[in-house]
């Protein structure tokens, strides 16, 4: 079927997802054209609920229905080390591992090539705020970077190690190690992968500084 009513909603998928491709958006799409009415209509009725009721956590930026999430309220959890990670789907994978403790932000996306700029898709990253929290909280001691291997979270890394290490020297700055082969996402990795990865975390304040963003 050729469309472009179809066109415009498959490129409104693949402007809302961006790792979705043109044909999986199209078949997306086409999906939601053939859904009976009441099943569309409690599609978007819990798309609508969930708009209302899930907000981003005031400290971390991860989604929850409270103004801050159970793990920045938990006194119980680490408050001295954050583990910065692309999206709230790789909170869930690092707590499955059951080898992390502290806290984390959630940057909700990651750098496009060629940018230094904190936007990158629909609404931007939350770096305004992570630098936020790193001024202004004394307790912070480690930033661990567990962002995904590929070009966008190479990138990425290489951007916050720049700053931090210029904005905020005493801080200890680590990122996830071993385990973790290029174009691999923290979403997708096993708990054992995980946990292996964090434990053999990289000291970058020990790494000289070789790339710079934007060259």
């Amino acid at each position: 079927m050729k469309s472009k009513v179809l066109d415009i909603l498959a490129q409104a998928l693949r402007y809302s997802f961006p790792h979705v491709g043109p044909r999986q958006a199209e078949r997306m799409a086409l999906k939601l054209l053939v859904l009976r009415e009441e099943e569309f209509n409690h599609l978007t009725d819990s798309m609508t609920q969930a708009r209302r009721r899930i907000t981003r956590c005031d400290l971390c930026q991860d989604l929850t229905e409270s103004k801050r999430c159970k793990i920045c309220a938990n006194p119980e959890r680490n408050h001295g080390v954050v583990c910065v990670v692309e999206n709230p789907q790789d909170v869930e994978a690092i707590e499955a591992s059951r080898s992390y403790f502290g806290l984390y932000h959630v940057l909700h996306g990651s750098l496009e090539p060629k940018m230094e700029t904190g936007l990158a898709g629909p609404g931007g990253l939350t770096l305004e705020s992570l630098w936020t929290r790193l001024e202004g909280d004394p307790l912070i001691q480690e930033v661990i970077l567990a962002l995904d291997y590929d070009t966008r979270g190479e990138l990425t890394s290489l951007y916050l190690t720049r700053e931090i290490k210029k904005n905020f020297p005493s801080l200890k700055l680590t990122r996830i190690g071993g385990g973790l082969p290029f174009g691999g996402e923290v979403l997708y990795m096993d708990p054992a992968t995980l946990r292996q990865a964090l434990q053999a975390r990289i000291d970058l304040n020990r790494q000289a500084d070789k790339a710079e963003i934007g060259a």
